[in-house]
């Protein structure tokens, strides 16, 4: 047996066998166990205590209660006549929605159609929606609460959002589609505007782009005016917390254009409109992980970001041979470094909907069907978060997702790193020389020796594909994770690129 789906009543019996109750079943080569949340803890304890490695135990396979459980349905409204939410209202999507008492507290943001479910087991829970900008809004019910004795399986409630005063916010963003972007191939990126005020905005939302570097091709949108490095388009009627979005796609250069683009340049790209700005600064790749986690704003923020949001986008790829049916993307937050209560859904590839406890995070893609054929196999979500307030100069985030397709063991992404930094630290770079590294031949790590401060250090395969960048390294970096062969040090000061080469043996 490689599959166990429990409904609360299995236990473990003697060394090798689970137990239903009825007859213990042989299981040395178990693989993956679905269970409800309150067991996981129990039963990894017990695979921990027989021996048994590589078991995934979780409760993804099923995302309501696996008893007895009530739950509550309704619609997020927008009252956008301020006449009172009715049939000619608009619905909201992902409303955040706080927790609290009985065994479900948390958070839970609801999807992206304005309609939420939440399922709950025995005990008392109070239900309280919420907004980004809250203050601006009265909602009502102001919470909602689900109490024994209960007199039916399924609750309805509607909540009506109504604006109270005046507010004018848009959230632009610029997120990366796969691939990414590859020196001579074409990329494409999604242009994402959110009205998350209350009063409905007309406007322009003006991109510009590194035109030297790459040469625009198409917009799914057609621009209003363009030039060699901008483009704008209008935005006519966008309603309170409605979300527009539509894709631009550049030809980025080669190593042999003027001037050439490498795996391992940075491309920038912005855009803003009347009271909001969105920088995304981009690495050039040679190949790529399809499962990966990115810093939308970079390597590196300034102080003056700090405490404010900075956005995640998190990819997906199912390379099986089958269609995923759910997917889930787990995130655990560093509450150090950032605030958790600040996180909202951005975008999203499919239809999504998370739940926050603590600091873990995951966001759910229930019923995707995800395809395995190249043209519709891939997905993503972006969010964004706020970094606590009071973080220092040279401080890191760090941060990793794990990627849950069904069954399967969870796909680690890699570990997206940004640091803060000043901007004299970061500007472009004006010289490149050649230095030597040392040990070489190595098999732990390599050092090198700098007058100025090394901000960014990266290595490279021969062939150009980034491996691994690190941000304030010191003096050295580790690299006994990587096999034997020949690689490529790049290390970035004030002003100067240096390169050097060395072997891992």
């Amino acid at each position: 047996m490689e599959f166990v789906i429990s409904k609360d009543q299995w236990v473990f019996e003697n060394s090798t066998n689970l137990y239903n109750g009825a007859e213990p079943i042989y299981n040395p080569n178990l693989k993956y166990i679905c269970c409800s949340d309150k067991n996981i803890t129990a039963i990894k304890s017990k695979l921990n205590s027989l021996g048994i490695q590589n078991c995934e135990v979780n409760s993804y396979c099923t995302f309501t209660p696996g008893s007895i459980f009530y739950s509550l349905i309704g619609n997020n409204i927008l009252d956008v006549d301020n006449n009172g939410c009715d049939s000619n209202d608009v619905k909201i999507p992902n409303v955040k929605f706080t927790i609290t008492g009985g065994t479900e507290s948390g958070t839970l943001i609801a999807n992206s159609s304005g309609s939420y479910f939440f399922p709950f087991q025995t005990g008392t829970h109070t239900i309280q929606p919420s907004l980004e900008n809250q203050t601006h809004f009265t909602v009502n019910p102001t919470s909602y609460i689900l109490s024994p004795p209960f007199s039916q399986n399924q609750y309805i409630q509607d909540f009506c959002f109504t604006p109270k005063d005046v507010i004018s916010n848009i959230d632009l963003s610029i997120s990366p589609k796969s691939p990414p972007a590859r020196p001579g191939f074409n990329a494409q990126y999604s242009i994402v505007i959110t009205n998350t005020g209350n009063q409905i905005e007309n406007g322009i939302i003006n991109f510009e782009f590194e035109g030297t570097k790459m040469d625009f091709v198409s917009s799914d949108l057609a621009p209003t005016n363009q030039s060699d490095e901008s483009l704008s388009w209008n935005y006519i009627d966008l309603l309170p917390y409605e979300t527009r979005k539509f894709n631009v796609e550049f030809r980025i250069n080669s190593p042999f254009d003027n001037p050439p683009i490498n795996a391992g340049d940075e491309l920038v790209f912005s855009c803003n409109t009347t009271n909001h700005d969105f920088t995304l600064k981009q690495i050039v790749v040679g190949s790529y992980d399809p499962n990966d986690k990115t810093c939308l704003q970079g390597n590196a923020i300034t102080p003056e970001m700090v405490g404010d949001y900075v956005h995640y986008m998190i990819r997906f790829e199912n390379t099986g041979n089958y269609a995923a049916e759910n997917i889930v993307v787990k995130d655990v937050i560093d509450t150090s470094k950032f605030d958790v209560s600040s996180l909202q859904i951005t975008d999203s590839s499919h239809e999504a909907w998370a739940r926050i406890k603590g600091n873990v995070v995951e966001f759910i893609f229930e019923k995707i069907e995800l395809p395995f054929n190249d043209e519709e196999n891939d997905g993503y979500i972006t969010f964004k978060i706020k970094t606590k307030p009071n973080l220092d100069l040279g401080a890191e985030l760090k941060n990793e997702a794990n990627i849950y397709f069904d069954y399967n063991l969870p796909v680690l992404t890699n570990e997206a790193k940004t640091v803060v930094a000043i901007p004299d630290l970061i500007h472009d770079e004006t010289e490149t020389a050649h230095f030597e590294v040392f040990p070489n031949p190595t098999a732990n790590t390599v050092g090198y020796l700098s007058s100025d401060l090394v901000y960014k250090a990266e290595v490279f395969s021969i062939d150009g594909r980034l491996l691994q960048s690190s941000l304030f390294p010191g003096n050295e970096i580790e690299v006994k994770h990587l096999p034997d062969g020949s690689y490529v040090l790049k290390i970035y000061t004030r002003n100067k690129v240096q390169v050097g080469r060395f072997v891992i043996e």
